[in-house]
């Protein structure tokens, strides 16, 4: 179409969008069957591609009652593999495995408000929305040991190798975000710091700012190759080891009322970690993608 081709793969049950945001096929190669014949095809995949994003929202604005919002967005195949799935599991099995998916991502006890819920479908554009809201039980707890942590898994997709001699298939397919907003009863200080990793393999970036009462963190992951020729294992062991030390997000409980002198305090990205996929994410049990279990 237009000199572009477009590939589908009619086994794959709940597709959905339009030619430009329909799902990317994994699979290396097709033979376009004509008359004539034709020689295979390298089937066209961008590893950029954003394919999920995830956001914690943390209230700590009411003492008596601070919540826990999780919103998951899906794009592409990995919308369609949850699509899919939602559809051929009991749906309270899903919101139960998304349920002990939030209590593994976050330090501090969760109760449900509002179970894993689909908020938006759209099929032209592909993209899947779903919202958990949780309340934090043992807030007193919170306090008292003043932190919390969030945890992003965008690390699993690039393993350690069993052997440096050898290349390295890696199995992250895309590029996840993980936001994490914290907000606060009083106006907190802090002062914009950042990090980020770059190497053939992969793109690594994260900052964290602060806007009266609220402090947001942002980190991205974005894939660029699928394997580590041997030349270039001892540059992305050393990056794989930092994006492992950095999937740890701390937040103090009772806000930030001086400003650290480095910018960077008792908080920091360059030292405790910011890492969700991202989810981002994922369904081991739902999402038939080995990257997804951990991040989604």
């Amino acid at each position: 179409m237009a000199g572009k081709g477009y590939y589908f793969d009619p086994t794959i049950g709940k597709q959905a969008g339009d030619f430009e945001h329909s799902a990317q096929l994994d699979l290396g190669y097709a033979l376009n069957l004509t008359a004539a014949g034709e020689d295979l095809v390298e089937l066209p995949f961008d590893l950029k591609r954003k394919v999920f994003a995830i956001k914690h929202c943390v209230d700590l604005r009411d003492r008596g009652k601070a919540t826990v919002t999780v919103t998951r967005t899906y794009f592409a195949q990995m919308a369609d593999s949850l699509r899919f799935d939602i559809g051929s599991t009991e749906f309270s099995e899903v919101q139960e495995d998304f349920f002990a998916r939030a209590k593994e991502d976050i330090s501090v006890p969760l109760k449900v408000i509002k179970p894993f819920t689909v908020i938006k479908d759209d099929t032209r554009t592909n993209t899947l929305i779903t919202e958990e809201r949780y309340e934090i039980v043992d807030l007193e707890d919170a306090y008292e040991k003043d932190r919390i942590r969030v945890t992003t898994n965008f690390h699993r997709g690039f393993p350690y190798p069993d052997d440096e001699r050898f290349q390295l298939q890696t199995t992250a397919m895309g590029s996840l975000e993980h936001d994490i907003e914290i907000l606060y009863p009083n106006d907190i200080d802090w002062n914009p710091c950042s990090e980020s990793i770059a190497n053939p393999c992969f793109e690594f970036s994260a900052k964290i700012c602060a806007e009266g009462r609220r402090l947001e963190s942002h980190t991205r992951v974005t894939a660029l190759r699928e394997v580590v020729d041997h030349d270039g294992i001892e540059q992305y062991n050393n990056d794989a080891s930092r994006l492992y030390g950095r999937r740890h997000n701390r937040f103090k409980v009772h806000g930030y009322d001086r400003l650290p002198a480095t910018g960077r305090g008792e908080y920091s990205i360059l030292r405790t970690a910011v890492t969700s996929l991202l989810e981002a994410l994922a369904i081991a049990s739902v999402i038939v993608i080995v990257f997804v279990h951990g991040w989604l």
